[in-house]
């Protein structure tokens, strides 16, 4: 039984290794693309309750008027969540002086019967989150809306997508980013992001593609 267990982690480790070198290759692929901006999505203004158990309102409270990244998370991931937050605070180590400038960074947990604050704390510590970067939980058919909302729902959270959304609020300008892209990749993206001015139409001549009923 243990030869058995050991021979199944080892094929397990490698398949892992293997696709993270596809992955890898991906996102440096995909990096070097252009950036498709959509009109903003419709974002419900759920209440959710942050790493210090809060209560705040997501919209009004995180998104309003600034400039955002996204990425969704919980916190007994092994995979690619931690990869993510890496990313995450890598990314805002090179933004910090921009951080008071309306960026802000949030982690939506896909896992909120599991996530309580005090774990979500325990996690933003981990990654030595820095002010600017939120964690949020809540009831979970909040979460579930407001996820579905952003298009990014999976059902299940192990089939969870390793998206980043970065928006600007105030310009109503959105796209999506491979998450394992890398930190370089999210702060050209946010950057962009964060100089834009509002349009009357997109770029792509697409406006209400990343839109969704609530």
């Amino acid at each position: 039984m243990n030869i058995y267990r050991s021979k199944y982690h080892c094929v397990s480790y490698y398949l892992l290794r293997c696709v993270t070198a596809l992955l890898y290759l991906f996102a440096m692929h995909t990096s070097a693309e252009s950036i498709r901006w959509d009109a903003s999505p419709v974002i419900p203004d759920v209440s959710v309750v942050n790493q210090d158990g809060e209560r705040i309102r997501f919209y009004s409270d995180l998104v309003k008027d600034k400039t955002v990244a996204i990425n969704f998370i919980f916190t007994n991931c092994t995979a690619a969540c931690p990869v993510l937050s890496a990313v995450f605070r890598e990314t805002q180590l090179i933004l910090t002086d921009q951080i008071a400038r309306n960026i802000h960074f949030i982690s939506i947990s896909i896992d909120p019967a599991n996530d309580r604050s005090e774990n979500l704390k325990q996690y933003a510590a981990k990654f030595d989150a820095g002010a600017g970067w939120t964690f949020v939980t809540g009831n979970k058919s909040e979460i579930d809306r407001l996820v579905k909302a952003l298009g990014v729902y999976a059902g299940n959270k192990f089939d969870h997508s390793p998206v980043v959304m970065i928006g600007n609020d105030k310009a109503s300008r959105w796209t999506r980013v491979y998450g394992f892209s890398g930190e370089k990749t999210l702060v050209r993206i946010i950057k962009e992001a964060s100089v834009m001015e509002k349009a009357a139409t997109n770029p792509n001549g697409n406006e209400a593609s990343l839109r969704t009923c609530c």
